[in-house]
């Protein structure tokens, strides 16, 4: 409960958030190591720079996430990906910029509600490396459409296995992956990027 009453707080900019001071969040005075965003709407900076926050798990019910809502995460590990229906992400957005830096290493899990991948989502801001390595589809998918940019400049990709429930794949969607070596879909199978 106090997650969710946290992950819906406001906060002006980043200066006004303790976290991006401190680098930590604590629950029952353990730090935070693992987060479940159930709220529909994450607000800007909510987690900004809690360096402790190894996962993150986007429930269903996630529609919104804010301006820099998980910027800096710089330990995240694991992202899993289960909103059903969010909505599209803006260019620069923030949202994941600075992530994994620390690990090097991130994992996406799309899990079997997610229904799209929304633009922008995963993709690293301008001239910044994207350490997202590995995607990983529920076993039942139900994604649909893979949104602009969603896996932009993300750097460390090197396979990618879409689906049998992909229908269509937008402009840019892997724009600037340039380590991609493999990728599956499945309308067509296997093809080399390079």
């Amino acid at each position: 409960e106090s997650i969710s009453a946290w992950s819906g707080a406001s906060f002006a900019n980043v200066e006004s958030n303790p976290v991006s001071v401190s680098g930590n969040i604590s629950q029952n005075s353990e730090p935070l190591t693992s987060v479940e965003i159930t709220v529909p709407v994450l607000s800007s900076y909510a987690f900004y720079g809690a360096t402790c926050i190894k996962t993150v798990v986007i429930a269903e019910s996630v529609t919104t996430l804010s301006q820099y809502s998980l910027n800096g995460l710089s330990a995240l590990e694991n992202f899993v990906f289960n909103a059903s229906d969010m909505n599209d992400l803006t260019q620069n957005n923030g949202v994941l910029t600075g992530v994994a830096s620390e690990s090097k290493n991130l994992k996406l899990t799309v899990g079997e509600n997610a229904q799209r991948i929304p633009a922008y989502l995963l993709c690293s801001v301008e001239g910044a490396e994207g350490y997202l390595s590995s995607v990983e589809f529920a076993g039942v998918s139900t994604v649909k459409e893979v949104g602009v940019s969603a896996f932009g400049r993300t750097g460390k990709l090197i396979e990618l296995a879409l689906p049998k429930s992909i229908e269509n794949i937008a402009v840019g969607a892997l724009r600037g992956c340039y380590a991609l070596e493999d990728v599956t879909l499945p309308f067509v199978g296997t093809s080399l990027t390079k």
